[in-house]
């Protein structure tokens, strides 16, 4: 939860979001428990439901960070800092 907490406060901060390949158990009454648990926790940047995003960008490892301008992006994965990964 803590490192939702720091993406969060950074992802505000460059208006990011959060990207989910799919939904807890297969449910939505699950996901929206638990996105309601992760604003109680103080997390409030966007959240977004995207599966096509991990094709796309073939993400394989949780989490990877994604930076994207335009057409072109870089992605890093793994648990790091956000402002680490925009300093990279």
């Amino acid at each position: 939860l803590e490192t939702w907490k720091e993406h969060s406060y950074y992802l505000q901060k460059v208006q990011g979001a959060f990207v989910l390949r799919g939904i807890p158990q297969n449910s939505f009454e699950a996901l929206e428990s638990k996105i309601i648990e992760l604003r109680q926790a103080g997390i409030q940047a966007e959240i977004i439901l995207d599966p096509k995003d991990f094709e796309k960008y073939d993400i394989q490892l949780i989490p990877t960070i994604l930076l994207r301008k335009g057409e072109k992006y870089d992605k890093i994965a793994g648990n790091i800092s956000l402002p680490s990964a925009l300093s990279l």
